[in-house]
């Protein structure tokens, strides 16, 4: 009886000086977090990442960090933005974290006065309509990236510049990638595109 008094003791005891925030937060929990004066929402994707949530009444310059805190202090990775977080906002200058993977559908459209950006090294998806309705000039999709949602450079009226990932293919892309951004002047074209109708999408 005695060892096992002494042995719940010694649990308690353990258990007592655990550090504040030892268990992250849930799957599907989200927090706000601040980073260099602007406050964003987050959601719990795994025990180590989130993703960013839907964000409203965004203005100016944005600036997306690579870790985060909930409010226990527990760190966490930032690997996506999530679907709609920042539609319809006005953003103006972006700036992505190198952790980032995915940037999911409807993630940037219709902040109609956002300049280039630099889609990072790492991203490996970009949702339909991602980055419609812009004001950018040239765009460069990293290697990285091996899939582009429907119509995911919608109506970029003035862009006119486009590097494309060497590694998309037809199969894993949508259709009308470019569609309404009607004065793109030169287009790299990956040789693995194998659809031949792929270029008839940036017009």
């Amino acid at each position: 009886k005695k060892r096992l008094i002494s042995l719940l003791l010694a649990v308690c005891m353990a258990a007592s000086v655990l550090p504040v925030g030892a268990f992250a937060a849930a799957a599907g929990e989200t927090f706000a977090y601040e980073y260099e004066g602007q406050t964003l929402n987050y959601k719990v994707t795994s025990d180590s990442t989130v993703e960013v949530a839907k964000n409203t009444g965004i203005t100016g310059t944005l600036k997306i960090p690579e870790t985060v805190y909930d409010g226990d202090q527990n760190q966490y990775t930032v690997t996506a933005i999530g679907n709609d977080a920042f539609g319809g906002n006005d953003i103006r200058e972006l700036e992505l974290p190198s952790t980032l993977k995915t940037i999911g559908d409807n993630a940037f459209s219709n902040n109609y006065n956002m300049k280039n950006f630099k889609i990072p090294e790492g991203v490996t998806t970009i949702g339909a309509y991602a980055f419609s309705g812009k004001d950018i000039s040239s765009v460069i999709i990293p290697d990285t990236v091996v899939s582009l949602g429907n119509y995911s450079f919608y109506n970029c009226s003035k862009l006119k510049t486009v590097t494309l990932s060497k590694n998309l293919s037809s199969e894993k892309s949508g259709g009308y990638l470019f569609y309404k951004s009607k004065n793109i002047e030169i287009v790299n074209v990956p040789e693995n595109m194998a659809d031949p109708s792929f270029v008839d999408h940036f017009n």
